[in-house]
């Protein structure tokens, strides 16, 4: 009964919202100058999306000692993915022309750095996993 309930609210709260920015579209589209109500809109939508994503995923790694423990290692493997991104990354100034409209600082530069290599090696992996999964399945 408890989870008919939690669907009943979560569906009329997503038909509220639903209906708001049908609302809220249809106010944009006939005045001017409304952007900034839009924006904090998205604003309020993405956090309300945010927030029910983690409380999803807390209840969902706290129902087992399996399910927390794998999260666990899941988080082990993202800090150091991000540990060896973080020790690759440079904080060199670039040279190029126009460098300086960019107010580029050391922390920004291996911040930037840091996300690039995080990039790449998830894409390595991605492109990897691809191609082992299709050999695999060509050689059963």
């Amino acid at each position: 009964m408890e989870r008919k309930l939690l669907l009943k609210v979560v569906s009329i709260l997503f038909y509220v919202l639903l209906g708001l920015s049908v609302v809220f579209a249809f106010v944009f589209y006939s005045k001017e100058g409304m952007a900034d109500l839009i924006i904090k809109w998205t604003y309020i939508l993405a956090a309300i999306a945010t927030v029910s994503v983690i409380a999803i995923s807390l209840t969902g790694m706290f129902r087992s000692k399996k399910s927390i423990i794998s999260s666990l290692i899941v988080l082990g493997i993202v800090a150091v993915l991000i540990g060896v991104s973080y020790s690759l990354s440079s904080d060199i100034m670039p040279t190029f022309f126009g460098v300086e409209e960019y107010n580029l600082t050391g922390p920004k530069l291996k911040f930037i750095d840091t996300t690039l290599f995080v990039t790449y090696i998830l894409s390595a992996v991605a492109a990897l996993g691809l191609i082992f999964s299709e050999v695999r399945g060509a050689l059963k």
